[in-house]
């Protein structure tokens, strides 16, 4: 079960709506931009502490088509998962807008069909879907031969250029 808190509640996630993905990448935060996966390496770091007990953080960000930023935050404190999902600077988010919290019991990732799936799961054994990455990008020399090079922005290319249309 979800709580669903409006946007307008005190609780922050303290990303703000301008948190582009050149930024959040930067920042080391995991980032999903249409498909093109950064800093994933850091989820499965943080799977690995939660599998050994140890308390571990980390902060996912994907963005709509317009641009704005969805946040997952996942905090381990040494028993249970804190996962916070913020909407709130989604612009067409709907009434479901907002931050809502969850407590998690586990993390757990998943290969099938050339993808990777991460999931957060509850106590009754219900699965979250909380992140997507392509195998082929998980290794960084591959990601940067589809990028064209290390350093690559990730809003370049086609997604970046129908992005920035749509934004603008």
């Amino acid at each position: 079960m979800f709580l669903l808190l409006p946007a307008c509640t005190s609780l922050s996630t303290s990303i703000p709506a301008s948190y582009n993905s050149d930024l959040a990448v930067k920042n080391g935060d995991v980032v999903d931009v249409h498909g093109r996966t950064y800093n994933v390496e850091k989820l499965d770091a943080f799977i690995d502490a939660v599998n050994n007990r140890q308390k571990a953080k980390v902060q996912i960000i994907s963005y709509t088509v317009e641009g704005d930023p969805i946040a997952r935050i996942l905090e381990y404190d040494g028993r249970m998962i804190n996962y916070t999902y913020d909407n709130s600077m989604d612009k067409f988010a709907g009434r479901d807008k907002g931050i809502m919290q969850r407590k998690m019991v586990k993390a757990i990732k998943e290969e099938s069909q050339g993808k990777v799936n991460y999931y957060l799961v509850d106590d009754l054994e219900n699965k979250t879907g909380i992140f997507t990455a392509c195998q082929d990008y998980q290794d960084k020399d591959l990601r940067e031969k589809h990028e064209g090079g290390s350093g690559g922005s990730p809003l370049s290319g086609l997604q970046g250029r129908l992005i920035r249309q749509f934004a603008g």
